[in-house]
């Protein structure tokens, strides 16, 4: 494929996509991947969770414990009975 023919099937693969809506959301739409999450810091967060589950220690007939934090944690990062301090 020469040089020229490439280009003229690069602008059209990008005209195509340009009209497509989900490229305009992809495009348009804020990037949440880049930004740090808000919610890093809230504590029983899918994002917190992510984040605290290397350190979060299991214990039996209650759920994981996070250090500095007070309460227990399902195995989703959930509250376990009741709203934890910390």
């Amino acid at each position: 494929m020469s040089g020229t023919s490439f280009s003229k099937l690069v602008v059209l693969v990008l005209i195509l996509l340009s009209h497509s809506d989900t490229a305009r959301h992809a495009v348009a739409g804020p990037v949440d991947w880049m930004l740090p999450s808000k919610d890093a810091k809230v504590v029983g967060t899918p994002t917190w969770w992510k984040r605290q589950k290397k350190t979060a220690v299991f214990v039996p007939g209650e759920g994981y414990q996070v250090p500095g934090v007070d309460g227990f944690f399902d195995e989703q990062g959930e509250i376990v009975g009741g709203e934890p301090q910390g």
